[in-house]
């Protein structure tokens, strides 16, 4: 499932289609292209799933001696007291969309910023 965040001063939408389902992705390109006429930039945020559940699993994390031979169970394997200090991976910056994609997960639409 995709989502189309439009940012806007009138107040702020979301349009969400199935990538499976053809109106519904004519539907957003049509928006999409409307948007992007109006000079609106379009930007990817790629969501890292790893990092989600990166601290939950090293917390399950077992660890095993040099020159270990044995099974799980035995003293050769053992779970650290302290919690690692391990930084999960930094999230990807949003990128420049400048063609809709239906495949996108998540596309924030925010019109161009004007001086003044």
């Amino acid at each position: 499932m995709g989502t189309l965040s439009v940012l806007s001063t009138e107040g702020d939408i979301k349009i969400s289609w199935d990538p499976n389902n053809p109106d519904e992705v004519e539907a957003v390109r049509a928006q999409f292209n409307t948007l992007k006429e109006k000079g609106y930039l379009f930007f990817n945020l790629k969501t890292n799933e790893r990092s989600a559940d990166f601290q939950s699993e090293l917390g399950k994390a077992r660890f095993v001696k040099e020159g270990a031979t044995g099974t799980p169970e035995s003293p050769d394997f053992f779970t650290p007291k302290d919690e690692p200090k391990v930084e999960p991976p930094k999230e990807p910056k949003p990128e420049l969309v400048k063609e809709f994609d239906p495949k996108a997960q998540e596309l924030v639409a925010t019109p161009l910023p004007r001086g003044g």
